[in-house]
């Protein structure tokens, strides 16, 4: 189950203030929450551009808090039904070449041509000196982290009041692009999260 912290970014939404989107459908919920330059609406799917480090993550997890916040705020109880095991950090360190083709198709049909060259430049860059650096095995760490609290996977929202229709969403790491300039801390690696919800 995912172990829900209070975080200081002010993007996400918090328990308290999801009652005010108590009264909407899942799928007003995730176009009023993310519409915003981050946040891309591919197929009826959202395509969420989480920026992360090893010192701030809380964008990894921002989706699946708030999809727990919005359930439980109409009275409603979130459960995983099925938890996501990737990993596109790992799997691009790990073969670089292969993860820019990779990374360069999912970011092509996550709408983010303006991520698909950049991934795979940057793939094409990495050595082995910039594999083994600390902020490839940060990014790593980081990415496990929030994976193994749960954050990823297909979740389902019953509500206690039987007039208010259930509903299930996925929320899955599809892309991974490393920092604009590797070997700088300070910049930061980015994931695109894709969110799908349906009623059940």
């Amino acid at each position: 189950m995912l172990s829900l912290m209070a975080g200081c970014a002010t993007s996400t939404l918090s328990s308290t203030e999801a009652s005010q989107y108590a009264n909407l459908s899942v799928d007003e919920f995730l176009r009023t929450r993310f519409k915003d330059r981050q946040s891309l609406e591919v197929g009826g799917t959202i395509r969420y551009l989480a920026y992360f480090n090893d010192a701030n993550f809380r964008q990894l997890e921002r989706p699946t808090v708030e999809l727990w916040n919005f359930c439980r705020a109409g009275g409603g109880k979130l459960t995983r039904t099925e938890a996501h095991t990737g990993d596109p950090v790992g799997s691009y360190y790990t073969s670089p070449i292969a993860a820019a083709m990779m990374g360069r198709a999912a970011a092509a049909r996550a709408g983010r041509p303006d991520l698909a060259a950049d991934t795979a430049v940057q793939a094409v860059l990495i050595n082995d000196q910039v594999n083994a650096s600390l902020g490839a095995a940060e990014a790593r760490k980081v990415f496990a982290v929030v994976r193994e609290k749960g954050a990823y996977g297909t979740w389902e929202c019953e509500y206690a009041d039987a007039s208010r229709p259930a509903w299930r969403a996925s929320i899955l790491p599809i892309a991974y692009a490393p920092p604009r300039e590797p070997g700088n801390d300070l910049t930061n690696h980015r994931m695109i999260i894709e969110v799908a919800a349906s009623k059940r």
